[in-house]
């Protein structure tokens, strides 16, 4: 058959490429028909010119494969190629023939007709329960590559290869896979199962949700930038905040977030590496979640909610045992002191030594600690419990016993043991265990909390509506000997 004619080459191309340039120069691409290397090499001249060329400059590429269901399997490391670097050669794909008992390794290519979209840039690939054959092997490959993200369904799960097969001396014939792909990453085909897609939603909504990922992933590069210079500025230990502040940026540079898929997604795995760095967890990205309105509660709804929110007991030889999992402004509990007094200390108050379960608690403002603490000392005598140096303001505060109480001390007599778990928040360690301890007011037991910060605070992070947690203050009372 003689070749076409340049214009007929032009035609079919536009029938099974469709090419657009979208908002935010996203350049959007949908194949048809994955082209094998015999009709690559004839029209790649043509392909350059009319397609590559002005993908090339794009900002982010959505592949759309949701209507591929035919290709040539010699295709697939042009294709791949292109998202790769030049050196070293990637193993892409491990072919094995059935008929011929061979396995053949596909291989990325050093050389490329025209420049290769890079490494770096985002590639979404849209697929479809139609997505069928090559498609499905492009996808899985640059997915376990880590080069791309699958949006979409599952795909059908189809073959490498399919031949049609006379049987015998009759007019029937079967279509047989005689080939299989074997990923060389997972050790594994996309065959039968179909490729599962990282985000998966309906077909016709594959392309708004894959630009709304290329969207928030332009953000990331600003939320990271932003995120390191507030922790550099404001977190209370200042040459941890430098330091975790310069590894963060360097993290964003190797591309730690390139492949976010939702806000969720980038709040989670900042979280993670800031925890990780940092070495604690008061340092974390979080939601601007509105407060709820104050609620107007009775008397008697009141005497419920403290009663569901404290434990008390009495064991054998007069020891209370009092557990509570979250600490409250001090302020606002003045209002229902009385409340907690008859309903819960009065429980424990005239024990003879008293166990402290804080074991689930999540802390709680710093206010909370002189109020509580002064519970466990004499009244005759102001204690400082702690000093709270403030990185934002420059301050520092002490936190002291206070003279007046609601109820009755429980002194400083008695043994008081305390309770703790690794679950602990920033409050339930630093505002009475730590304090008591060092004090020598209570022996505490179990296993070592988590560590948290003195005052934690959110901050926005620039337009993203993301804000960031930490602790701004720091413990600066010297340990006890």
């Amino acid at each position: 058959m003689p070749p076409l004619p340049p214009e007929q080459l032009v035609a079919v191309l536009q029938t099974s490429i469709k090419l657009d340039i979208l908002e935010g120069n996203i350049g959007y691409l949908r194949i048809d028909h994955i082209l094998g290397e015999e009709v690559a090499d004839k029209i790649g001249a043509l392909l350059l010119e009319l397609v590559w060329s002005k993908i090339l400059p794009t900002s982010a590429l959505i592949f759309d494969l949701r209507y591929t269901g035919s290709g040539d399997v010699s295709g697939l490391p042009y294709i791949v190629s292109y998202f790769t670097q030049a050196e070293p050669a990637v193993h892409i794909d491990n072919i094995y023939d059935r008929k011929s008992n061979t396995t053949t390794k596909l291989m990325s290519l050093s050389t490329l007709l025209g420049e290769r979209y890079g490494t770096s840039k985002p590639l979404i690939i849209l697929t479809s329960k139609n997505t069928n054959g090559i498609a499905e092997d492009v996808a899985y490959c640059l997915k376990n590559l880590k080069r791309a993200t699958i949006v979409g369904e599952k795909t059908a799960g189809g073959s490498v290869k399919i031949d049609k097969i006379k049987v015998g001396d009759t007019d029937f014939y079967v279509t047989v896979p005689t080939a299989k792909s074997i990923n060389p990453i997972t050790g594994s085909t996309w065959e039968v199962v179909g490729v599962s897609p990282d985000v998966e939603v309906n077909a016709e909504d594959a392309l708004a949700t894959a630009i709304k990922i290329v969207q928030l992933r332009a953000q990331v590069p600003a939320v990271i930038e932003g995120a390191a210079a507030l922790i550099a500025s404001n977190y209370a230990f200042e040459d941890v905040g430098t330091a975790v502040a310069a590894k963060l940026k360097g993290l964003q540079a190797t591309g730690a977030f390139n492949m976010v898929v939702s806000k969720t997604d980038l709040e989670t795995k900042l979280t993670a590496v800031l925890e990780y760095l940092s070495g604690g967890k008061s340092l974390k990205t979080t939601s601007n979640t509105p407060a709820l309105p104050p609620m107007n509660y009775s008397p008697e709804m009141y005497i419920d909610l403290i009663k569901v929110s404290f434990q008390t007991n009495v064991f054998e030889n007069n020891i209370g045992y009092l557990r509570f999992d979250m600490f409250r402004d001090f302020e606002e509990v003045k209002a229902i002191a009385q409340i907690i007094v008859e309903h819960v200390w009065n429980n424990v108050v005239n024990t003879d030594a008293m166990i402290v379960d804080l074991r689930n608690n999540i802390g709680g403002p710093t206010t909370a600690i002189a109020g509580f603490c002064s519970y466990f000392f004499d009244g005759d005598k102001q204690i400082v419990l702690d000093k709270l140096y403030d990185r934002t303001t420059g301050e520092t505060t002490e936190l002291v016993t206070l003279p007046e109480l609601t109820g009755t001390r429980y002194g400083s007599k008695k043994s008081l043991i305390i309770l703790t778990s690794d679950r602990r928040g920033w409050r339930g360690m630093c505002g009475h265990c730590n304090l008591h301890h060092r004090a020598a007011r209570a022996k505490v037991t179990r296993r070592t909390g988590h560590g948290g910060c003195g005052l934690p605070t959110l901050t926005p992070r620039s337009s993203t509506r993301g804000f960031m947690s930490w602790g701004i203050a720091e413990n600066t009372l010297p340990s006890a000997v």
